[in-house]
């Protein structure tokens, strides 16, 4: 029986990647069945008895999860989102999107507050291995040794212009360490848009509530794990943010090294 339950176990985490990997494409339970080699019923009885939920409702829930981020951080349009994530129409996108987050794609966008709880992450995830709620200023001791940052807007659709760009520079050469550069103060960043980039010489943090995440390993590795934030981890967590931005703390200026180092600090919010 545990052989039996493991193998069945082993089919469903290869269904869940095979539906991530192709969320985009039309995947109805007829072509997930030819695929697998099981029959449909058999399918999504293995399917609902692991996940807790039908095929259908898991790639429809994943696709508005992935559609939630790209509104937020493109400016792709809601048709062009809709039509990315494998809905028909635009139409069909917003009721379903309606449903499932409680307001439509324009007012998501548009909104300082992003709630990730309502998200849902793949199917298995683990939670990331090194990850901490801090608070500032009393928690700004982790920053030191962190000499090169990169600033993203949590709302990049919103901000307008080359602001999507969302990578900035690295900070100039006079920047001595980040706890020389950081300050305290009841604003923002404090940021000179260049050239579309941002170039960030007085790092000034907000008094709150912050996530931080710790990165130890490999940069392709590091992609796969930036990516994983919005689409899997935050969601995990169960995080709500308002008016929130990421920081990617290095203590590298560049990525030449086989090993690298890179905190990842989120502002949640005001404690």
């Amino acid at each position: 029986m545990d052989v039996i339950m493991s193998y069945q176990h082993s089919i469903v985490v290869e269904l869940v990647n095979l539906i991530d990997m192709n969320i985009q494409h039309d995947l109805s339970i007829e072509k997930l069945s030819d695929l697998s080699g099981y029959s449909k019923w058999h399918l999504q009885r293995m399917f609902q008895r692991y996940t807790g939920m039908k095929i259908a409702t898991y790639i429809r829930n994943r696709r508005l999860s992935k559609s939630a981020v790209m509104l937020k951080q493109s400016d792709l349009k809601v048709l062009e989102v809709a039509t990315a994530i494998g809905f028909s129409s635009q139409q069909a996108f917003s009721r379903a999107f309606q449903r499932f987050f409680g307001e439509s794609p324009k007012d998501f966008r548009t909104s300082q507050e992003w709630d990730f709880s309502k998200h849902l992450p793949p199917f298995l995830i683990q939670n990331p291995s090194a990850y901490h709620f801090i608070e500032m200023p009393k928690n700004i001791y982790l920053l030191k040794g962190y000499k090169f940052f990169l600033y993203h807007s949590m709302n990049a659709s919103s901000s307008g212009g080359e602001e999507r760009q969302k990578y900035g520079s690295r900070t100039g050469k006079n920047t001595d360490t980040l706890m020389r550069t950081v300050k305290l103060a009841s604003s923002g960043w404090e940021v000179t848009l260049s050239k579309g980039y941002y170039e960030t010489r007085n790092l000034t943090l907000i008094r709150g509530q912050y996530l931080l995440f710790e990165f130890n390993g490999r940069l392709n590795e590091y992609l796969v794990f930036f990516d994983s934030i919005y689409d899997a981890y935050l969601p995990l967590l169960g995080v709500r943010i308002r008016n929130g931005f990421l920081i990617e703390l290095h203590k590298e200026k560049n990525f030449q090294y086989a090993e690298i180092n890179v905190k990842v600090l989120i502002y949640i919010g005001k404690s």
